[in-house]
């Protein structure tokens, strides 16, 4: 008797990750929820080894260097003015 491809439990549980994910929108911790899988475990069987950031970073106003050198400018100025 031949065993059937791809019929392995592993197989099968990564197929359905992929069908939630992709075809239903299911996130990652919904996934692990319904099958009792952990996150890591969705996340690999989606080729991800990290989760997808949730936060981005805001892009600078000003520069630092910029206000701290000014500062610096203005205290000498500041310092000659005093001492002559």
């Amino acid at each position: 008797m031949m065993a059937a491809i791809g019929t392995d439990p592993a197989s099968e549980a990564r197929a359905e990750v992929m069908r939630l994910h992709y075809l239903e929108g299911l996130s990652v911790r919904a996934i692990a929820k319904r099958l009792r899988l952990s996150r890591k475990t969705i996340r690999r069987y989606l080729g991800r080894s990290e989760p997808a950031p949730i936060l981005q970073r805001m892009p600078l106003t000003g520069s630092l260097s910029a206000r701290g050198s000014s500062r610096h400018h203005s205290m000498a100025h500041e310092r000659d003015l005093q001492w002559g």
